[in-house]
């Protein structure tokens, strides 16, 4: 019986050993920044900001403010962790996917959700690398996916696009050109010629102007549902800069926008509200 306690008691702490030694991904100390390729080059400040909860669970905010509307945060995604599990969640049109499981073996398929796409991923090997004294693995994956997730990062190419060759979107080209936990620089991508910009708390208040546009990709219409603002114009950008669509509206709650006659490719959702701010997203028409 001794023995048995013994045993169980060493057990015990191996497992929280374990546990003590993952590290985490969903942390409001966490700061992503994201190269966008292509026609349009921009960065995006990727962060986490306040809780809100959906149908009894928790999630974190996910905000971006990109370069080209530096005024302007947006609420890209609603994403939790569960620890225990090593699994980070997404929140998408209305209800919760897998974005990240960092609890993987060699050989395994799991299917991902990314705000493009959702793909089926196989790891073809993991490591262990070290970043700041930390251990974490690394995952590679078969085929043409092309990527690699750090446990506690995600993507190298963006934390919420896992999986994005597999979306087959041209003229798109991004990179996960730094990760920062605190003020502290911890990833630094090797692709990315340019240095990383130095880390500046940011003091701007994200507000909750909400823009979602479902379904992405589309074929003929999208759907956008504005909850908390007023826009009046809304304009669709292609990968060439050039002004596809534009159009003087009057959006309360969700509305349609039509995009049958444009050509298949990679547009900017580009939306103004009637205070002046704007909301930018990154459709897909099929």
């Amino acid at each position: 019986m001794k023995k048995l306690l013994i045993i169980a008691v060493a057990l015990f702490g191996l497992n929280t050993l374990v546990a003590q030694d993952y590290a985490p991904m969903v942390s409001e100390d966490h700061r992503w920044y994201v190269r966008q390729g292509g026609f349009i080059i921009f960065n995006s400040d990727m962060f986490l900001s306040g809780d809100t909860t959906v149908q009894g669970e928790t999630y974190k905010k996910f905000i971006a403010i990109l370069d080209i509307a530096p005024n302007s945060p947006s609420l890209e995604a609603l994403i939790r962790e569960d620890i225990d599990e090593q699994k980070v969640y997404v929140y998408y049109q209305g209800e919760e996917k897998l974005l990240y499981d960092f609890d993987m073996t060699v050989g395994q398929t799991v299917t991902v959700q990314g705000s493009l796409c959702e793909v089926d991923l196989t790891v073809a090997s993991i490591e262990t690398i070290t970043i700041d004294g930390q251990e974490r693995e690394k995952y590679n994956f078969e085929g043409g996916a092309n990527e690699y997730w750090i446990e506690g990062i995600g993507s190298e190419l963006s934390p919420l696009n896992p999986g994005f060759y597999g979306c087959n979107v041209s003229d798109v080209d991004p990179w996960l050109r730094c990760f920062y936990d605190g003020e502290a620089l911890h990833f630094q991508h090797p692709n990315v010629v340019e240095d990383c910009p130095d880390l500046i708390t940011s003091t701007t208040e994200v507000d909750e102007k909400v823009l979602v546009v479902f379904p992405n990709p589309a074929e003929d219409m999208l759907h956008v549902i504005t909850p908390n603002g007023l826009v009046k114009s809304v304009e669709l950008i292609n990968s060439r800069g050039q002004v596809e669509l534009q159009e003087q509206v009057s959006l309360t709650h969700q509305s349609q926008v039509d995009i049958s006659a444009l050509a298949a490719g990679v547009y900017q959702l580009r939306m103004t509200w009637q205070d002046g701010s704007v909301r930018v997203r990154t459709v897909i028409k099929k």
